[in-house]
C-alpha cells in the first residue's frame, strides 16, 4: 500500500448519503448533561443510479465502518494531510484492521476511548449483496471523549471513502441531541487514476 495525501472531495459524485446521530436513552428522556450517553448512528446510503447517473457501479456500497470516540488531542485523518497506514488500508480495501490498531495506540495514550468497528457493508436500498447488513448501530460516548471519527470506503473504487473526522457531539457542556452529516466522497490520494 502506498501512502498518499487526502485529496479534495470528489465533485462528480456529490453527496452519497447522510449520517444521523441521535442521543438516546431507550424510552426515557435523555439527560443532555450526563457523563455518558448512548448515540444511535443511522447510515442512509443514497448512492444510486437515479441520484448519480453513470456513477453507480454494480454492488455499490459503503464498506466496513471504523472509528473511535476521542478527545481533541488526536486526529485520525484530515483533508490535505498524509494518510496513515490504517487510512490507506481502509481507503483501498475497505478493511479497518490497521486503523483499529491505530485507535488502540490512541486508547493507550488516553486520547481515545473505544474502538468502533462494524464489519459489514452498508448498502443503498435495492442492493442485495450478501455482505449488506444493518444500517443502524449504537455506541456510548463519554464526556471525556466527546468527538467521533468514522470512515468507510466507497466500494468498488480505487481509494475513495466517506466519513467524519473529530465530529463534536458535545457543545457548551451539553450533548447534541441530533447531528445530521451529509457525506461527500473523499479521494484517499493513494491510487491515482492516471497511473
Amino acid at each position: 500500500m502506498e501512502r498518499g495525501w487526502l485529496a479534495s472531495k470528489r465533485s462528480k459524485l456529490h453527496w452519497l448519503g447522510t449520517l444521523l446521530l441521535t442521543c438516546s436513552a431507550g424510552f426515557t428522556s435523555v439527560n443532555l448533561q450526563a457523563d455518558v450517553v448512548k448515540y444511535r448512528l443511522v447510515v442512509d446510503n443514497t448512492w444510486s443510479e437515479a441520484n448519480h447517473p453513470g456513477a453507480f457501479p454494480f454492488e455499490s456500497h459503503f464498506s466496513w465502518f471504523g472509528g473511535t470516540t476521542h478527545n481533541d488531542q488526536v486526529s485520525f485523518w484530515q483533508e490535505g494531510e498524509p494518510t496513515s497506514p490504517g487510512m490507506t488500508q481502509m481507503a483501498e480495501t475497505g478493511r479497518t484492521d490497521i486503523l483499529m490498531d491505530e485507535v488502540g495506540v490512541a486508547i493507550q495514550a488516553a486520547t481515545s476511548d473505544q474502538k468502533l468497528s462494524y464489519q459489514w457493508w452498508f448498502c443503498p436500498s435495492g442492493t442485495t449483496a450478501d455482505r449488506c447488513d444493518e444500517k443502524t448501530v449504537e455506541f456510548d460516548v463519554d464526556s471525556d471523549f466527546p468527538r467521533v471519527t468514522m470512515v468507510s470506503m466507497l466500494g468498488p473504487s480505487p481509494d475513495w471513502f466517506i466519513g467524519v473526522s473529530g465530529l463534536p457531539l458535545r457543545e457548551n457542556g451539553q450533548w447534541r441531541q441530533e447531528v445530521v452529516v451529509e457525506l461527500p466522497p473523499f479521494d484517499g490520494g493513494t491510487r491515482s487514476e492516471n497511473r
